[in-house]
């Protein structure tokens, strides 16, 4: 999809959002419905996380 795109979403369509640089890559999944906020559904509440002031937190690395 892309900013061009004229359709409409389908109700509780998921996308997934893969933006990657050299040597990293970073991976969302998203329910997008039409009643409510987009809803990120990758996210794993045991996994560190990073609060950022531009959207949703973001994977931290893990340490054990």
């Amino acid at each position: 999809m892309t900013e061009a795109e004229t359709r409409p979403a389908a109700e509780r369509a998921a996308f997934s959002w893969n933006p990657s640089i050299a040597g990293t890559k970073s991976e969302d999944t998203i329910i997008i419905d039409g009643e409510k906020l987009p809803e990120v559904v990758s996210a794993d509440p045991a996994w560190p996380v990073l609060e950022v002031e531009t959207g949703p937190a973001r994977p931290d690395i893990l340490i054990r």
